[in-house]
C-alpha cells in the first residue's frame, strides 16, 4: 500500500490485468482493454498488483488537477467497446463536457481514444492555446507527415490541425491539455 494526494492517475491496461485495493474500500480488477481513473484528492492509499499468470503491459498517465482536495475516487471504464474507427471521448474536465455521461477529470483536459484503419485519413482540428500529448498504443501513423510508431509518445504544441494517415490499424491515446503557465 502507498499513498497519493491531489493527482489524477489514469491507467490503461494493454495486456493482462491489475488488481486494485484502496482505503475507500474499493476492490477490483482492471483488465486489458479497460482504463482505471483514480482521483487522489484529499488522499488515498492503494495498492496495484499483477495477480495474473501472464505479463501485464500498461500505460499510466499522471495529470495535476485544477481542483485541490476533492473527494478521492476510483473508477473503471471498458474502452474495448470503442472498436469502430474514429475519435471517442473517454474522460474530460472541459466545461463543455461537464454534464455528459463520460468520466470527469479534475482538470481542463480531455482524454480521447482514436481508432484508425490502415490507409485511412483523419483530420483533427485543435483548439487555440492548447497542447496535446499522444501515445500510439498499437499500430503506426503519420501525423502531419511525421511517422509515429507503436509505444511512441508525442508532445504537440502550436499546431492548428492534426492530419492522421494510418499506416496500420492503430489505436492512439490522445490528451488535449491546457497550456501551462510558468
Amino acid at each position: 500500500m502507498h499513498s497519493h494526494r491531489d493527482m489524477e492517475i489514469i491507467t490503461y491496461i494493454r495486456q493482462g490485468a491489475i488488481s486494485h485495493e484502496d482505503s475507500l474500500g474499493n476492490k477490483g480488477v482492471t483488465s486489458a482493454g479497460e482504463i482505471q481513473i483514480m482521483s487522489a484528492g484529499t488522499g488515498i492509499t492503494h495498492s496495484e498488483y499483477n495477480h495474473e499468470d501472464s505479463e501485464t503491459l500498461l500505460f499510466q498517465i499522471w495529470i495535476h488537477p485544477n481542483e485541490k482536495n476533492v473527494c478521492p475516487r476510483w473508477e473503471n471504464v471498458a474502452i474495448n467497446s470503442f472498436h469502430e474507427p474514429g475519435i471517442h471521448i473517454l474522460a474530460s474536465g472541459e466545461k463543455e463536457l461537464v454534464n455528459s455521461n463520460i468520466i470527469k477529470l479534475f482538470q481542463d483536459a480531455t482524454l480521447y481514444l482514436i481508432n484508425g484503419e490502415q490507409e485511412k485519413d483523419l483530420d483533427f482540428e485543435l483548439k487555440n492555446g492548447r497542447q496535446m500529448y499522444l501515445v500510439v498504443a498499437k499500430g503506426a501513423v503519420m501525423i502531419n507527415k511525421n511517422r509515429v510508431n507503436s509505444r511512441d509518445g508525442v508532445f504537440i504544441k502550436n499546431e492548428d490541425n492534426l492530419y492522421f494517415n494510418f499506416q496500420e490499424d492503430s489505436e492512439l491515446l490522445f490528451f488535449d491539455l491546457p497550456t501551462l503557465s510558468n
